[in-house]
């Protein structure tokens, strides 16, 4: 351990004095020329004949030195940081090239980026509920009654619950507001699986036909309009002119699939007379498939349930014809399609970008040809000047990616302020370690 710990003090001593043994080569090089010049002169030669044989016999000066300095401490470092040095350099000398390849880059990567974003939080993210591959939908909506029977005629599902988006003031703050309500039963959060930041969720006790008025905060009221208070939980706030106690907060990744919703309360007692009538079909229904229960058997037994209602209650429930669907399929079915679309798109405009790039590094290379004849005369090796350009190319793909990794985000957070109305929970979109694996191997 020690032995090693030496030699690598050694090797940094070496490089922290790399300026001094550069000067001792310098020198000792100096000399040979010296005595090779005056033995040519005692041979004969002129002086300038004599220097320039003791040139051609000492070789490239350009590459003694690479060899000089490739036996002294970290060379490999030293190299890297050589040609950084002088791809900066070239850079700085050629702005408009610089610029122009870089916007370039950050464009196509930007785009691309932005939209695998959006990609990846709505169509590759699980949906941020327990279990969510076992959360079912279906389409039509349902009374409160309805979601009722369904609860108690099949045995397939573990929970299930309904929503319906209305309107409400809030009169507490400053001037009143409207938010919007989730009129619900407690099924509903209990089926969707996400406990509360603060408090707790509606309970069963407390939805039901006159029951107390007690309200579930989303996390953005709370934080708008309670200034975030951590001591909410008991306390009241006035809803359409009646005072609701405070029993719970969400946390700030809860939403409830297709709504944007400020405020949860027991459609039983906010809104009784609809509860108690079967004929109002409002409330769209989230279902919990039991373990191992599969689509096709969900679907079967609520074939079996809506020959029931039928039958039972003709004059609402006739031809009813429930196809559960999985959740993440029915909340972005809409505009699955269509993001592909866009992602292929912004696909080809990448390709396009990494093909005008590769051309601006071509037309550059051909215009520094006279540069590197140059170089090579002057002693700078096939695999030398290679590494060099490789490292100018590579300054600019990092550049260039890093520019487009700030569009993406600026475009990210475009998308995330448009709020499409199809992208309900377009709150989950954001940048992540998948992310930034996708946009990075792109560059050239």
């Amino acid at each position: 351990m020690f032995s090693r710990l030496r030699v690598l003090v050694s090797r940094i001593h070496g490089w922290l004095t790399i300026g001094c043994l550069d000067q001792d080569f310098e020198q000792e090089l100096e000399g040979h020329m010296a005595l090779l010049t005056e033995e040519n002169i005692r041979r004969g030669l002129t002086p300038e004949e004599a220097r320039r044989d003791a040139r051609l016999r000492l070789g490239g000066v350009t590459q003694l030195r690479e060899i000089h300095r490739e036996l002294q401490g970290l060379p490999w470092l030293e190299t890297v940081v050589q040609d950084l040095r002088y791809a900066l350099r070239m850079l700085r000398k050629n702005p408009g090239f610089t610029v122009v390849a870089i916007l370039t880059l950050a464009l196509g990567i930007g785009a691309s980026t932005a939209i695998f974003t959006v990609i990846n939080a709505v169509l590759l993210r699980p949906l941020l509920y327990a279990n969510p591959q076992q959360l079912v939908t279906w389409r039509g909506n349902e009374s409160l009654l309805d979601v009722d029977d369904i609860r108690g005629q099949s045995r397939l599902f573990s929970a299930g619950g309904a929503v319906n988006a209305e309107t409400m003031d809030y009169t507490g703050g400053p001037e009143p507001l409207a938010v919007h309500a989730g009129y619900l039963d407690a099924g509903l959060f209990q089926a969707l699986g996400v406990p509360a930041m603060l408090g707790r969720t509606l309970s069963p006790e407390e939805d039901r036909l006159g029951g107390p008025r007690v309200v579930v905060l989303a996390y953005s009221f709370w934080r708008e309009c309670l200034a975030g208070d951590a001591n909410v939980v008991g306390k009241t706030i006035p809803l359409s002119g009646n005072h609701y106690t405070v029993i719970g907060v969400m946390p700030a990744a809860f939403v409830v699939p297709e709504y944007d919703l400020d405020v949860f309360v027991s459609l039983r007692v906010v809104y009784p007379e609809a509860a108690a009538y079967r004929g109002v079909h409002f409330m769209r229904s989230y279902w919990r498939l039991k373990p191992g229960v599969t689509l096709a058997q969900a679907a079967a037994g609520m074939a079996a349930v809506d020959a029931r209602l039928a039958a039972d209650y003709p004059s609402y429930d006739k031809g009813r014809h429930t196809v559960p669907v999985p959740l993440q399929q029915w909340v972005t079915g809409n505009v699955r399609s269509a993001l592909w679309v866009l992602f292929g798109a912004v696909g080809m405009v990448l390709l396009i970008a990494c093909a005008n790039f590769a051309g601006l590094l071509m037309a550059r290379t051909v215009t520094r040809r006279r540069e590197m004849v140059i170089r090579a005369t002057l002693g700078g090796g096939r695999h030398r000047l290679i590494r060099q350009a490789l490292t100018e190319s590579t300054l600019l793909a990092v550049l260039g990616g890093g520019g487009g990794l700030l569009l993406a985000n600026l475009g990210t957070r475009l998308l995330v302020a448009a709020k499409p109305a199809a992208l309900a929970h377009l709150n989950g979109v954001s940048m992540d370690p998948a992310v930034l694996l996708f946009g990075w191997p792109y560059q050239p």
